[in-house]
């Protein structure tokens, strides 16, 4: 696309575009416009993705590495991929949803059926209507990708049949324009995807979709705006940034770094000696390249302390990223929550905040670290375990 036809893209017709709703749950507490347009939501999340990805440069790494493509050239596919996230809310019968913001334009709301999955039809829109993918991959990998974006609630998305009935050609014409819009806002380089590859990248980049969607719909960080107050989509693009900005450092997503290794006593808060177990995991040399460790030993002997050792071991020396603890009940979960508080804060103090806000039921995943560093950490895994009868 040419900068003429670029800026022509942007400026043509984009206020029409907010008549979409995306959100419309507006704030009892402040006040708030009714809800909060499609296209401003759409780029909440892709704000909230680029800046993750400048953010944390593992995650870069990780995601581009599995795409078989450049950081710089797979952070513009993702961005752009995020940005047509919701594409299935220009239906006819997701707007219908909302009878106070449905759009005239797609005549009578009269028998309008609302039972819809706008994820199936952002993708089948998607997978039908190749003028939606200006500048992007071919289909075949793509799809791969598209699926795990659109299918950001949690389930693959179906192929929809009668898409000019549940879009309507307000909606098409409407996805058009805000896809020609998007291809000039974040332009993707010219890029081949490898079919195995894009398949294995899905699954990172699925998890990585939910997580900006989820960010990206918190009305504490992406308050219903007006498009009066804005010149441009450009112009909410750059507000969009700074808002992703600050929500993600009051996330707490991107990992804290690492405390210096510790010895048992400052990592546990423990005065009492270590058990020969626990003294062997702070001493332990660690072999070079991946790592498999199995703790075995009876119930109350503080295998989980020792499990914690070699974990912040491996984290102090940049060679892991986190721990994640996989529990098979709530109950156990809480437990291990409270007995590891003070292990993930001896670990990094600035993961207090962090712990409380991100406290789940089994399994918990609690990243303690990330210290930035040249080469991919290599996977190490530790388990605990009774003794065998």
């Amino acid at each position: 696309m040419t900068k003429r036809g670029a800026d022509a893209a942007l400026d043509a017709g984009w206020r029409d575009l907010t008549t979409f709703w995306g959100k419309a749950r507006p704030p009892v507490d402040r006040p708030s416009p009714s809800y909060h347009p499609l296209i401003f939501h759409s780029l909440d999340v892709a704000a909230v993705g680029q800046v993750l990805l400048a953010r944390w440069p593992s995650l870069a790494r990780h995601l581009a590495a599995a795409l078989g493509l450049e950081i710089e050239a797979a952070t513009a596919l993702v961005v752009r991929l995020l940005a047509l996230h919701d594409l299935g809310k220009f239906a006819r019968r997701f707007q219908a949803k909302s009878p106070a913001h449905y759009d005239s334009n797609f005549g009578s709301i009269e028998h309008v059926s609302t039972d819809y999955d706008h994820a199936s039809g952002g993708f089948s829109l998607l997978k039908s209507d190749s003028g939606l993918r200006e500048g992007l991959p071919e289909w075949a990998g793509l799809s791969r990708l598209a699926a795990a974006v659109t299918g950001h609630h949690g389930a693959p998305p179906r192929t929809l049949s009668d898409l000019r009935a549940i879009f309507h050609r307000h909606g098409t014409t409407a996805a058009h324009a805000f896809a020609s819009a998007l291809a000039a806002l974040l332009p993707t380089p010219t890029l081949g995807l490898d079919l195995t590859r894009a398949r294995r990248g899905s699954f990172r980049l699925a998890g990585f979709a939910v997580l900006c969607d989820w960010i990206g719909s918190n009305e504490s960080w992406f308050h219903y705006r007006d498009p009066e107050a804005f010149e441009s989509l450009p112009h909410y693009w750059s507000y969009a940034r700074e808002r992703a900005d600050r929500a993600i450092a009051e996330a707490g997503v991107i990992p804290a770094a690492s405390a210096p290794p510790r010895t048992f006593a400052e990592l546990t808060g423990q005065s009492f000696e270590p058990s020969p177990m626990q003294q062997w995991a702070a001493e332990v040399a660690l072999p070079e390249g991946p790592l498999l460790a199995v703790l075995e030993d009876e119930t109350g002997s503080g295998k989980t302390e020792a499990a914690l050792m070699l974990a912040h071991r491996l984290i102090a020396s940049g060679r892991a990223e986190g721990i994640y603890i996989a529990l098979p009940t709530m109950a156990t979960a809480n437990a291990m929550f409270e007995r590891c508080r003070r292990v993930t804060i001896t670990c990094s103090p600035m993961a207090l905040n962090r712990l409380s806000r991100w406290r789940m039921a089994a399994p918990i995943w609690w990243r303690l670290s990330a210290r930035q560093h040249s080469q991919e950490p290599a996977p190490a895994i530790v388990m605990t375990t009774g003794p065998r009868i």
